[in-house]
Formats: structure tokens, C-alpha cells, sequence
């Protein structure tokens, strides 16, 4: 895990681009909200697109089962530090609009806030899916303990095959 003594990258680097993006609104609102738009719109859509990646995995090493795990979690299996942080930022920023609205109601500022809060709305269902995929490890742990058999499996199956993978150093021969 890429860590700065307990918090990781991507939500260090998260958190400063919201806390500073927050700060810039104070003074030019209009211009944080649309820096913060595009910022987030083109990270989401990098992400987007890596989630597209589909790596051509040999059916003679691995059952059909790992490659089904392969296939969906390709990201965090084969850069999982990369993966976890890129998770964390889009979170930290995906959640930083709720502070621009704040501040957008606080400045009576009623467009910009409601443009914000839709922005928002549509971001958090259309990034939760890449932002769970960039984190299997948290998100199906969470799942399991709360008895959901299918999340218990598939955590099985992403760990067997992630000890597979980096136990013995073979992540290449496989990809």
C-alpha cells in the first residue's frame, strides 16, 4: 500500500484537491466549481475507460471462475496500490461537492448549488461501480461480513488469486 505514515496517497491527494478547490470557492466560486467539474469528469472518465480494459487471460492456468474475477477486477489485481489510491481520490473528490453546495447555499448562490447537487447525484451512481471495482478487497470484505454469500465467494476467489499472482511473482506469464 503507497501510505504517508496512516493515510494513504490517493485520499491525501483527495483531500488537499477538495480543501483547496473549498478554499478557492471562497474567493472565486465560479471558477473552483468549474475546475472541480472538469477535474472530476475527467478522472471519472479515466476510470471509465481502464474499467473497459479486458486482459487476455490463458483458460489453461486459471479455472473459469478466477477468470470471470480476473476479468472484472483486472485494475486492482494487476496494480492494486495504484488501484486502491485512485479509489480513494475519486471518493474524497466525489464527496467534496457536498461541500461546494454547502458553501454555494451559505453564498446564496442558487444555480451554482443546484448545478453542483445534481452534478453530485449523477456522479455518485455513475462512479460507484468503478469506485467499488478499484477497491474489491474493502468492498467485498464489508459485503461478507454482513452475510452475502456471492461477496463471500467472490472475495475467496480474488484472494486465491491474488496470492497466486504476487506470492510467486507469475503476474506477467498469466497477462
Amino acid at each position: 500500500m503507497v501510505n504517508v505514515g496512516f493515510i494513504n496517497v490517493g485520499f491525501f491527494v483527495g483531500i488537499i484537491l477538495s480543501l483547496g478547490l473549498f478554499i478557492g470557492g471562497l474567493f472565486m466560486p465560479k471558477a473552483a466549481t468549474y475546475t472541480y467539474i472538469i477535474l472530476y469528469t475527467l478522472l471519472a472518465g479515466y476510470a471509465f475507460i481502464a474499467n473497459r480494459i479486458n486482459p487476455d487471460v490463458d483458460p489453461k492456468k486459471w479455472t473459469p471462475e478466477e477468470i470471470e474475477i480476473i476479468k472484472k477486477y483486472y485494475w486492482p489485481l494487476k496494480f492494486p496500490h495504484g488501484a486502491k489510491s485512485f479509489s480513494l481520490l475519486l471518493n474524497s473528490l466525489r464527496f467534496a461537492s457536498i461541500l461546494f453546495v454547502i458553501l454555494f447555499l451559505l453564498k446564496q448562490m442558487w444555480i451554482p448549488a443546484l448545478i453542483l447537487a445534481l452534478y453530485f447525484v449523477i456522479i455518485f451512481f455513475f462512479t460507484t461501480s468503478f469506485i467499488i471495482k478499484l477497491d474489491p478487497f474493502f468492498c467485498l470484505s464489508n459485503k461478507a461480513k454482513k452475510g452475502d454469500l456471492y461477496a463471500e465467494n467472490e472475495l475467496f476467489l480474488l484472494k486465491n488469486i491474488y496470492e497466486k499472482m504476487y506470492t510467486t511473482n507469475i503476474s506477467e506469464k498469466y497477462w
